[in-house]
């Protein structure tokens, strides 16, 4: 190890040997001569205030000092550590082979360069420590740790993970940082597959031909907009494995939600804060959802969230359309009218479900329609398929239908004193007998069509 405490000049050459240190202080440390660090493992150490670096390829690379650093290398083939309360924003291209430490108390600003990581990028020791993106390209070929406080500021550059096997990315922040807009990209012939250590955030994201992302169990947020090929996100032919995850589409603008190479929702979210009026949510095809689908938006200022199917839909769990604060939220099936099929529905207040002459199918048991809301039947039929012993929900109906695929008891109301309307009612489907019980809540019930009993 050799120590310099003071600016070291001259026009010789000095070499770092193998796994040697070199820590050199002074505000212009290295001024002149030549400067060699190839030598394997060793690292040089800029420990002072305000420093500028020697401006060659390092192979490990640490900034311990305070203030500002300025340094425009092109290359640390090794590890970058930052630690003090030093501030960094690169001044050229920059390719670092190995990790990236991005101390408590310490910022990398990424310039208006572009900058490629090939080992593990850790942002933070704990406490604090912070990222500063650009608008030029980000390129990650190892895992993402965000430590507990980092702070990670987007730029309007693409972050590119791929590093052509598997890779994860871990936010341990409590709020998560929206990361900006990545990519999930082949490494020359190795396919990606990202999956997250924990609930993260992004801008938009897309994923690759042949790619694959898998939140697992945790929450995966898109704070961005848009449609057509650029909405928040985007499956070109790649593989999203969905299995216990929940992914939340929360941009203050109109949304088309991927619904194109295959790809299905485990749980479903979507939760825009708004800033201004009205925003159009739209799945670009036909939707599945095997989880949970929430409509939840919310809104100092009024204004609505329109989601508006684009093909038949079905949730396997419960379809909640709700709100918080002043916004509210609506589904319609459109004109098109497109299948809705839900395991229940709840439409809560400040929520309306718009049904067009759609079928709606229920197939869940206990009380799998809640309408505390609005509830427009236009020409729809909704039908009741549980197996089990569902209660029918006292509202308004078009045509109801209790239509099971076996044989189980159906209870007509959920509580005493209440009414059931409906234009036409149908009990059984010919082919299963279907017991309906009145006694039990008792309530009016009252057809201004026909009303049909099938056989069975």
């Amino acid at each position: 190890t050799l120590t310099v405490s003071t600016s070291l000049a001259g026009t010789g050459t000095l070499t770092n040997g193998n796994s040697a240190t070199l820590n050199v202080a002074g505000t212009t440390p290295l001024s002149g001569g030549t400067l060699v660090a190839s030598g394997t493992s060793n690292t040089v150490n800029y420990n002072s205030a305000t420093q500028t670096c020697k401006t060659i390829s390092y192979v490990n690379l640490t900034v311990s000092g305070s203030g500002t650093f300025t340094c425009a290398t092109t290359a640390i083939t090794g590890i970058l550590t930052t630690s003090g309360t030093v501030v960094w924003t690169t001044g050229a291209n920059l390719a670092i082979g190995g990790a990236v430490n991005i101390g408590n108390g310490t910022t990398l600003t990424q310039g208006a360069f572009t900058l490629s990581v090939g080992g593990v990028m850790t942002v933070g020791g704990g406490s604090t420590g912070t990222f500063v993106g650009s608008g030029s390209a980000l390129t990650l070929n190892g895992n993402l740790a965000l430590a507990s406080g980092a702070t990670w500021t987007k730029g309007a550059g693409v972050v590119t993970f791929s590093k052509g096997a598997a890779q994860t990315w871990t936010d341990s922040t409590a709020s998560k940082q929206d990361i900006g807009t990545i990519q999930i990209s082949v490494n020359g012939i190795n396919n990606t597959s990202l999956s997250l250590g924990a609930s993260a955030k992004a801008t938009k994201m897309t994923i690759d031909s042949s790619q694959t992302f898998a939140p697992g169990s945790n929450t995966f947020t898109l704070t961005g907009t848009g449609t057509g090929g650029s909405k928040p996100f985007l499956n070109s032919g790649g593989t999203f494995t969905n299995t216990g995850s929940t992914i939340a589409f929360a941009g203050d603008g109109d949304v088309a939600i991927e619904t194109t190479s295959g790809t299905t929702y485990n749980n479903l979210s979507l939760i825009p804060s708004y800033a201004s009026g009205t925003k159009t949510y739209t799945p670009n095809g036909a939707l599945t959802v095997s989880g949970d689908f929430t409509i939840n938006p919310t809104g100092a200022i009024s204004g609505d969230l329109a989601v508006v199917l684009g093909g038949t839909t079905n949730i396997t769990g419960t379809l909640t359309i709700t709100k918080t604060t002043n916004a509210t939220s609506s589904l319609t099936t459109t004109g098109s009218n497109h299948a809705l099929t839900a395991g229940s529905i709840n439409i809560a207040s400040g929520g309306t479900l718009t049904a067009n002459d759609s079928t709606v199918t229920l197939t869940g048991s206990g009380t799998p329609f809640v309408v505390t809301g609005t509830f427009t039947p236009g020409g729809s039929t909704v039908a009741y398929t549980s197996t089990s012993a569902p209660n029918i929900a006292a509202t308004t109906y078009n045509h109801l239908t209790l239509s099971p695929a076996g044989t189980p008891t159906y209870t007509l109301g959920t509580d005493a004193a209440q009414t059931i309307n409906t234009n036409n009612f149908t009990i059984g489907n010919g082919s299963n007998a279907v017991a309906v019980n009145h006694a039990t809540y008792d309530p009016a019930i009252n057809i201004a069509g026909n009303f049909t009993v099938s056989a069975s």
